[in-house]
Parts: C-alpha cells; structure tokens; sequence
C-alpha cells in the first residue's frame, strides 16, 4: 500500500537524518580488516543490508561515501577502485529485493500477491526468509565473478575511519520504531481482524516518527513524492 512505501523512505529519513545508517555500515567496514578480498565481501554485505533498509534507490550512494575514504589513497588506475564501486552497484540491486520497503516494485509486487487467495498472508518476516537464500546466491556468485573478471592487485586496503556520534534518545527512538514497524507487518495477516490491513499496521510507525517530531514537516516535504506517485498510478 501507499502507507508501506511513505513509512519505507521515512524511515530511510530517520535512520539518515540521525547517522544511524552510517554509523552501522563503517563500523562493518572497519571490522573487516585491510585484506581486499574481506574488504570487498564486507562492502557488498553492508551495501545489501543497507538497501534492504534504506531503499536501493538512496543505498549506492551512502555506501560509495562510506569506502570512499578507504579508496582515495589507491592509485587513480587502480583495478580494485572499480571492482568495489561495481560491487556495490550489484549489490544495492541485489539488496532490493530483501524486504518489502526496499523497493517500490516490491510494494507492487505485495499488492499482486494480496489478491490471490491464500497469498494474503505473505508478511515482512516470510518476504525476508523467501528472498534471503536467493539474494545470499546471488552476492556470492557477483562476489566470485568480480574476482575471477577483475582479479585484485593490492596488499592492502586503507581501513575505513568509524563514524563517530554521541548516542542519543533519539537514536534508540528511531531503532525502536524499526522494530516495531517489523513486528507489526510481519504479524498484519494475525493482526489484520483487529487493525486492518497492512497500510494501517505500516501507518503506526509512521506516526510515531512523524507526531513526536523525531522527522519535520522539512523531512516529510522531501520524500521521493515522484516515486510514491508512480506506485500509486500502478494501484490505479
């Protein structure tokens, strides 16, 4: 529905706006060591769990700005700059098909799937448990293929420098609606005699971001609108 898509890029706001999204992807980064062949699995791993949650849209471009630190001092024709940033394309696309806020198709696709018959019960836990082993394939296979078609020409790689922020209410706030949010779409089919469908289950999180001023009027001003009018047109 509309609400799963506009609760999806807030929280994507939320998890931006408060550095929550950087803070998890170099802290991976940094614990992956200076060996190439680590540093590239653990930077399509992050860019995958990025876009899962962030949209696969915006995801690219968080994780470029995340190893682009590590990737500057490299020589400028260095082989191994080119194979991390394909990496991370592959893998924010790989991503996109994770959760059900990663993408608009997959809202499309939730909404195909609610009106034949039993597939009314496809939740958030049983999209992720279905397009897990299909997206873990997939990266490894990418994985193998940049290293066999590009094959790394470096020692080492420059670790990448933590984010550091002071962790605030406002942090846990924000986490504590994610989690929410999964819990409630992936119970909507139990939950849905009492709350209604899963619009109205992603609704409550949505508020809670919006109402206690966690996210502004600025924030929900500068939602991708051309996206979720797309997705609408598609409804219609």
């Amino acid at each position: 529905t509309i609400a799963l898509v506009v609760f999806g890029f807030s929280l994507a706001s939320a998890l931006s706006k408060f550095r929550l999204d950087k803070m998890f992807a170099s802290e991976l980064l940094a614990r992956a060591g200076t060996r190439p062949e680590a540093f590239l699995l653990a930077t399509m791993l992050v860019s995958a769990s990025i876009s899962a949650l962030v949209s696969n849209v915006a995801s690219p471009v968080l994780a470029a700005s995340v190893v682009l630190p590590a990737l500057r001092p490299l020589p400028p024709r260095s082989r191994f700059r080119r194979t991390v940033l394909l990496a991370i394309a592959v893998s924010c696309n790989v991503g996109g098909m994770l959760t059900p806020i990663a993408s608009p198709q997959n809202v499309a696709a939730l909404h195909a799937l609610a009106t034949v018959g039993d597939a009314r019960g496809v939740s958030f836990v049983m999209w992720l448990l279905c397009a897990l082993p299909v997206a873990a394939c997939l990266l490894l296979l990418a994985y193998i293929g940049l290293l066999l078609t590009s094959p790394v020409e470096i020692v080492a790689v420059p670790a990448v420098p933590r984010t550091r922020e002071a962790w605030t209410r406002s942090h846990s706030y924000v986490l504590g609606v994610g989690a929410l949010a999964v819990a409630l779409m992936s119970s909507a089919h139990a939950l849905e005699p009492i709350v209604g469908d899963v619009g109205v289950s992603a609704a409550i999180p949505l508020l809670l971001l919006y109402a206690p001023g966690v996210l502004s009027s600025e924030d929900f001003n500068g939602l991708p609108w051309h996206i979720v009018a797309l997705v609408a047109g598609e409804r219609g």
